[in-house]
């Protein structure tokens, strides 16, 4: 009895980690791409792909960080033209336990898109454009990352054959 009590109090607590989620290893963490942009999605073989707007990934993220997840790309562009983009990539860290920095900052980042979009609408016209730089700079945030590896082995990152 008291070692059934302990292998569901196991599998309660770390229940996300063996969750569903496609998930990138390093050593002992996992990561995990959570986007709306259709070229990554065909692009890595191992993401959650969001398939709504930008603000719906922001949401999205912040549902896996109250889950355990911990921030590790920021969920804004660095650019205040890159929030008119009607896609975006992010990828979190499973940690384990609640992490208040990231799960503020999620927060903050959903009210500041909230703001700074305002009544305005996502640049759809230029969405090709705004696919391949998104592309462009998770691949460059993933190199930058020791250790990422996504299924392979250091920076190895495998592109779905066409």
């Amino acid at each position: 009895m008291v070692f059934f009590i302990y292998i569901v109090n196991f599998f309660t607590k770390y229940y996300h980690i063996l969750y569903k989620y496609s998930m990138m290893e390093l050593g002992g963490a996992m990561y995990t791409i959570i986007t709306n942009n259709e070229l990554i999605k065909t692009s890595y073989s191992h993401c959650i792909f969001v398939d709504g707007s930008f603000r719906e990934v922001l949401i999205k993220c912040r549902d896996l960080i109250h889950k355990g997840y911990k921030l590790e790309t920021s969920p804004l562009p660095a650019s205040i033209r890159m929030l008119f983009s009607p896609v975006r990539t992010i990828i979190l860290i499973d940690t384990v336990s609640n992490n208040e920095s990231s799960t503020r900052f999620i927060e903050q980042a959903i009210q500041k898109y909230d703001i700074t979009m305002g009544i305005r609408e996502p640049d759809i016209s230029n969405i090709n454009d705004y696919m391949l730089l998104d592309l462009n700079l998770i691949t460059n945030a993933i190199k930058e990352i020791p250790n990422f590896n996504i299924k392979g082995g250091k920076h190895e990152i495998r592109f779905k054959e066409d």
